[in-house]
């Protein structure tokens, strides 16, 4: 008989090994040997651990109990191949001799290593056991010494307690719906991710498939204060720069955890080396939700901040967590100190209840308003995230939902440290640990949804926001002190209008840029504020084009916000004031770049308002056209106006057209067409404007008293005489 070798990827020992015990068992089946290839059968790892037969390979057919996938073919072998240890999945001890798993050793099943979906016990020891083997492996028979190699989870539930990655690694799943990471119990003693980096550069690191989730329920979060996913740049083993790079994470989803969902810690910029970057990570159709709530029954007495809760809540409460109940809660209050255990119980509260006081018994919820479905800070750029969930939850009230007072989706900016949760961003406060904020972060076609605030920017440039959905928040974008966002092609529904009362808005800028492009308003409630101003450089640096507004509370309801917005792209009317045409209003740009003018009835008022001034948002290369109505306009240079070295001023009769090109070097507005000459009326020669700030070319008729005095060749005429004059060099002639 010949048997055909496996397809066998693994250590030269093995192969060679296995290789030369086929090769004899064929010689031996022909008459060309006497050595035998004999298999034996075990059932379980346990079987096999206490295996004491001659057979050169072993089948197992489950790790532990039938069907859980854990079994394979075992080569026994007197030796470990150099470098490896026993790890129970891929090498086994049996007696004084070794069995190990003939397999592609590029991609390991947990299963191998007794982990059985369904089952509560800890699985971290087998998967830093698999990912032991596989660094070791690759080091020895990968190229260039290069880690890497997968981690795979079939479907269903797994528990783990907390999992650094290693360079080249990928952790996969079946899918975000199928294969389901539970958290399981440990002390959270510092910063801790339940998936998280180690020291050093973290290269090509792979996630995909999986839904990672800090409880078994929303209400139950299983660690208080851990992290989902937690990347912090550090240097360690063996060098003095690191971070995440080169990173794809794809159809992951994480949520239920009191700390980060996400949470980007790059190099704060306190050491000045600014060699721990994370960078180009890419994140495609994955989920981070904000979303922890825990649901107690307790009472209050009347003008009391004593909290007394019976029963056992859902999970912990601790101080720091806001409290929640309708309709006699003050908004906001938060737990400030807690009874030991955290259950049950007697809790301050941060405020006193009303007269009315809480019935014992009374159902609450409370939250942790400083947890993020993303945080980044410090060193981090080149990162996207497509078509990704960064929401939020409403809290469940027995009123209308409303949302948690200093709660944020996607929080970006410097590192700081609060003396009450440690790690954070700027929107906590507490105290900058280094001036380094991200960049270069782009966010196609995700969604930002049931929360205080979207997206909360400070220090930030090069942001780009593509598309996407923002819905139910109070505050759509926090864009803070000199912070560059570009948003474009957006929708924002039902947002800006929320608790508290009066003061929501779509954008709260402090002293950045915002540029904001094409996008599109919808509301079925009345929409506070577009645009809050809170920066000390006035209005200088927002951009607002082509956005629409349309459903129920836009318009004469909305604060900062113009009425004339309704009708984005169209043609406004103005007035002049103060030598100046003002395209902004309530820190608001005007779209579009066409604009009807009031002009002024007489040529004399008109030259008596000179305008010299274009207030506006737009940018180098944008036109602006002007037309004169039911009266005439006088421009003229100076302010950021410039009509050219020989034309100080033109004047635009009723119904012509100025159109002027903005640049960004000199005056901001230069002059690009209009008509070449204008007739400026019929005047009498007391009544004839003074031709000194006219431009050359400008014509009128003059009659009446017309003489030669003072007007150079120009002819006597009798008084009824008609005649055309022009100005040239800044005087009358006769033309």
């Amino acid at each position: 008989m010949t048997i055909t070798a496996p397809m066998i990827i693994g250590p030269n020992e093995i192969v060679s090994a296995f290789t030369t015990l086929i090769n004899a068992s064929n010689n031996s089946s022909s008459g060309g040997g006497s050595t035998t290839l004999t298999v034996d059968y075990v059932s379980t790892a346990a079987a096999l651990g206490a295996y004491s037969g001659t057979a050169t390979a072993v089948v197992m057919a489950n790790y532990a109990t039938a069907g859980d996938g854990g079994g394979g073919l075992f080569y026994i072998s007197s030796t470990i191949p150099s470098g490896f240890a026993v790890d129970n999945g891929i090498i086994f001890a049996v007696g004084s001799k070794y069995a190990i798993r003939i397999c592609d050793y590029s991609t390991l099943n947990v299963a191998w290593y007794g982990v059985v979906p369904g089952v509560v016990s800890d699985c971290a020891n087998a998967l830093t056991a698999m990912q032991t083997f596989l660094v070791t492996y690759h080091a020895i028979y990968g190229s260039n010494n290069l880690s890497g190699g997968a981690i795979h989870f079939n479907v269903g539930n797994y528990y783990f307690s907390k999992f650094t990655i290693a360079s080249g690694m990928t952790l996969e799943g079946c899918g975000s719906q199928s294969t389901i990471l539970y958290a399981y119990s440990t002390t959270i003693s510092s910063p801790q991710g339940m998936i998280q980096c180690g020291g050093g550069p973290i290269e090509a690191v792979t996630f995909r498939g999986f839904s990672l989730y800090g409880g078994t329920t929303q209400n139950a979060p299983t660690n208080i204060g851990q992290h989902g996913m937690y990347f912090y740049a550090q240097t360690g083993n063996g060098y003095n720069f690191g971070g995440l790079n080169y990173a794809s994470f794809e159809d992951v989803s994480v949520q239920w955890f009191t700390g980060y969902q996400l949470a980007l810690r790059g190099d704060n910029g306190s050491s000045g080396l600014n060699l721990l970057p994370h960078q180009w990570l890419t994140f495609k159709k994955c989920r981070f939700f904000n979303s922890v709530q825990v649901i107690f029954t307790a009472g209050i007495a009347a003008n009391s901040n004593q909290l007394i809760v019976t029963g056992t809540p859902t999970s912990k409460l601790f101080v720091g967590m806001s409290v929640y109940c309708a309709p006699n809660m003050p908004a906001g209050v938060t737990i400030t100190a807690a009874p030991t255990g955290n259950l049950a119980g007697t809790y301050t509260l941060s405020a006193s209840i009303g007269t009315t006081g809480i019935s014992a018994g009374t159902s609450m919820t409370a939250t942790y308003p400083n947890s993020r479905s993303v945080l980044i800070t410090g060193q981090v750029q080149h990162v996207t995230f497509e078509n990704c969930q960064l929401d939020g939850y409403d809290i469940n009230t027995t009123t209308t939902p409303i949302q948690v007072p200093n709660s944020i989706n996607v929080e970006m900016g410097p590192e700081y440290n609060n003396g009450t949760i440690g790690y954070c961003g700027p929107s906590v406060g507490g105290t900058a640990t280094g001036a380094n904020a991200p960049n270069v972060t782009t966010f196609n076609q995700c969604t930002c949804q049931s929360n205080q605030i979207g997206m909360y920017f400070y220090t930030v440039t090069a942001i780009v926001i593509l598309g996407g959905d923002f819905e139910h928040l109070y505050g759509c974008f926090f864009i803070g002190t000199q912070s560059q966002v570009s948003i474009t092609g957006a929708n924002f529904g039902n947002c800006a209008a929320s608790y508290p009362a009066g003061n929501g808005y779509i954008y709260n800028i402090g002293a950045g840029v915002l540029l904001t492009y094409s996008n599109m308003f919808y509301n079925n409630n009345t929409l506070d504020n577009y645009i809050i101003n809170s920066s000390s450089n006035g209005i200088a640096g927002r951009y607002s084009k082509n956005n629409r507004f349309s459903g129920s509370g836009i318009g004469t309801t909305v604060n900062n916000l113009d009425t004339l917005l309704n009708n984005s792209g169209g043609t406004i009317q103005l007035t002049p004031s103060s030598g100046a045409i003002n395209l902004i209003t309530n820190s608001i740009p005007y779209v579009g770049n066409t604009f009807i003018v009031n002009g002024y009835s007489t040529i004399a008022l008109a030259m008596a308002a000179p305008i010299t001034t274009i207030n506006s948002f737009m940018e180098t290369g944008e036109r602006l056209h002007l037309q004169a109505f039911g009266g005439t306009l006088f421009f003229q240079s100076g302010g950021n106006i410039y009509l050219g070295d020989n034309i100080p001023s033109v004047l635009v009769p009723s119904g012509l057209c100025l159109t002027l090109v903005r640049f960004d070097l000199g005056p901001r507005w230069l002059i690009q067409g209009g008509p070449a000459q204008f007739s400026i009326g019929e005047y009498t020669i007391a009544g004839l404007p003074s031709a000194t700030n006219l431009p050359d070319g400008v014509w009128a008729y003059v009659t009446n008293g017309l003489v030669s005095t003072g007007w150079g060749n120009t002819p006597s005429a009798t008084g009824s005489a008609r005649l055309l004059v022009r100005v040239c060099n800044g005087a009358w002639l006769y033309g």
